[in-house]
């Protein structure tokens, strides 16, 4: 729900884009992550996501998939992105578009994403879309290209966020539930 107009708002991803989701611990990261999955979910009914972390890592086979002429479009996502290595390449590899219609959510600290350079996530961050969830501590959109005020009108809280994307930044509101 955007704030200014108490509309719905929408994330607008060019095709070859992938999505940024930052913001500190308890600001809603995995919440926003979800809603995207269940909005990506309903635009594209025959694609296929794939769910990575630390445990169930991005594997040979999947990517092997990703390159079949047929196979629907692909959502990867990761959330606490910061703490997924890509000691294969495969991460890389997506972000720097070798795969088509394959597009990655990933969800991560800011603090973590800003100092590891040469991670993943950060070219992730460098489509220039997504969301930096608020805090009390700080609002900072630098990772996704964007000087954001450093200070709103409504208090910080989880599920709050500056929607990034090539539309500009708008505050918004992210609901906990799932929309039926």
């Amino acid at each position: 729900m955007a704030a200014d107009d108490l509309l719905p708002a929408e994330l607008h991803l060019p095709v070859g884009d992938h999505v940024f989701i930052g913001g500190a611990s308890g600001t809603g990261k995995s919440t926003v992550l979800r809603q995207l999955e269940w909005a990506w979910s309903r635009r594209h009914p025959t694609g296929v996501i794939v769910h990575v972390d630390r445990r169930h890592p991005l594997d040979r086979s999947a990517v092997a998939d990703f390159d079949e002429a047929d196979v629907s479009p692909v959502l990867v996502v990761v959330d606490d992105a910061d703490r997924v290595d890509d000691t294969d390449g495969h991460f890389a590899a997506i972000v720097a578009g070798r795969h088509p219609g394959v597009t990655v959510l990933a969800a991560a600290r800011l603090e973590a994403v800003r100092v590891a350079y040469g991670h993943w996530v950060r070219a992730v961050a460098r489509s220039r879309c997504g969301m930096i969830m608020t805090s009390a501590a700080e609002v900072d959109g630098e990772l996704l290209g964007a000087t954001l005020p450093r200070r709103s009108v409504i208090p910080p809280r989880p599920g709050l966020g500056w929607l990034i994307d090539a539309q500009g930044h708008r505050l918004v509101q992210v609901a906990a539930r799932m929309p039926t």
